[in-house]
Order: structure tokens, then C-alpha cells, then sequence
């Protein structure tokens, strides 16, 4: 499992046309974003080799101040068909993916700053 491989798996997850599999530039809203890991740990189970990534994957959902990002944010946190579900679904780039937990809050791409979730990721391989 390497860094490319859990970025561009994540991206693939969250089923979504405008997908990042890195932080970039500029986006096209509504869209995912796969941000680096913030933590890396090596052989967590038991010496095996297995490593696991804390990757922060964020879902954009657009302008600060608009009524229909706050809509899109309360479809993406509920349900079976919740960006949460997407990302836990069925991978074959790692062993499994678990989202710890979700954040509402403020991202700045460029010089434009949205509202969304940062789901926190734990990747296992």
C-alpha cells in the first residue's frame, strides 16, 4: 500500500465526478478532496506489515452563506447513501477504510474560501 495508492483510492470512494485525489489549486464545487495523511503508522498489527494512514478527506459542498450547502452537508452526514457509506464501501486498494469521525468547517482552495466536512479517515493496508 503506498501513499498514491490510499490518495487515489479515496478519491475513487467518494463517487463523485469532481473528485481531488490531492490537494489542488482550484476545484469545481460540489467535490471531494483527499488531503495528505497526517499520521503514519507502520506495522500495527502485531509486526506484520500492516500500516495505517489518517488521511482527512474533505466533501465540498460550496459557498459559505448558501441555504443549499447547508442542504447538501445534512444529505452527506446521514443515511445509507451518506459520504460517510461511500467511503467505508467496498475498496480493493487496502485491507479496510473507517471513518473516525466528521468536522464541519471553513476550507480556503486558492483564494476562495467553502464550507464542508472533513471526514478523518483511517486507512488500513
Amino acid at each position: 500500500m503506498t501513499l498514491s495508492n490510499v490518495m487515489d483510492g479515496l478519491a475513487t470512494l467518494s463517487d463523485m465526478d469532481n473528485a481531488y485525489a490531492w490537494p489542488v489549486e482550484s476545484i469545481s464545487v460540489p467535490c471531494s478532496l483527499v488531503d495528505f495523511p497526517e499520521t503514519v503508522t507502520f506495522d500495527l498489527t502485531f509486526g506484520t506489515g500492516k500500516d495505517t494512514f489518517l488521511v482527512p478527506v474533505w466533501h465540498i459542498v460550496g459557498n459559505v452563506s448558501a441555504k443549499a450547502a447547508r442542504d447538501a452537508m445534512s444529505a452527506a452526514l446521514t443515511g445509507a447513501a451518506s459520504f460517510k457509506a461511500k467511503l467505508e464501501g467496498s475498496q480493493s486498494f487496502c485491507d479496510s477504510v473507517r471513518v473516525k469521525d466528521a468536522e464541519i468547517g471553513k476550507v480556503t482552495v486558492g483564494a476562495v474560501t467553502y464550507i464542508g466536512i472533513k471526514f478523518m479517515t483511517e486507512v488500513i493496508g
